[in-house]
């Protein structure tokens, strides 16, 4: 399941639930401006989770993807970052830029990916 949070001006924190697969703003089809998306468990292919997102995401709006980097030392199944790169602009989105955060999770490194829909 892939929980989104969508925020505006107007209602900053206005949650949105829903299967990855069935995204919606108002359970009517309806469009998110940007958005960040949070992962309960892997998803397996990762490109139907960013095709949804593209789907419902309105032309322009920002993505963000916060996720754990892959490495050597990780036991659960990880994307690199270069990986979700490329994942990403198959999806019809262009990276703005990528981070490497200094702040690790559970002692894993985390990478951070801010990405435009494309029309």
């Amino acid at each position: 399941m892939l929980n989104l949070l969508h925020g505006n001006h107007r209602n900053p924190s206005k949650p949105f639930f829903g299967e990855s697969e069935n995204l919606s703003t108002n359970g009517k089809g309806g469009q998110l401006g940007s958005s960040i998306g949070g992962f309960r468990f892997e998803v397996q292919p990762l490109s139907l989770v960013l095709d949804e997102i593209h789907r419902v995401l309105e032309d322009k709006g920002i993505f963000v993807c916060i996720e754990l980097e892959k490495s050597e030392m990780s036991k659960a199944p990880r994307v690199s970052s270069e990986e979700m790169e490329e994942e990403i602009v198959k999806a019809g989105f262009s990276v703005i830029d990528t981070f490497h955060s200094p702040t690790q999770i559970a002692n894993q490194p985390v990478y951070i990916i801010i990405a435009q829909k494309n029309k």
